[in-house]
């Protein structure tokens, strides 16, 4: 059964906080090859994941969640 995005049970163990904040912030400057969670148009690679839109407070949480993943 394919998954809808990546799996994020150990997010906080496996990337570091920068990285994860970025993802959050900006999903498509760093797209993984080879995941399958991105659309390619012309050699560009668009995340699927949308930016998240919340408030900075509510993506800093979000963040803490995921680190806390491990």
């Amino acid at each position: 059964k394919p998954s809808l995005g990546p799996d994020l049970r150990y997010a906080g163990g496996l990337h570091a906080a920068d990285y994860l904040a970025e993802s959050l912030r900006e999903p498509s400057k760093i797209v993984l090859p080879g995941k399958g969670y991105f659309t390619e148009q012309d050699g560009t690679r668009t995340s699927i994941m949308p930016p998240f839109e919340g408030s900075e407070a509510e993506r800093d949480d979000l963040l803490a969640y995921l680190l806390s993943l491990r």
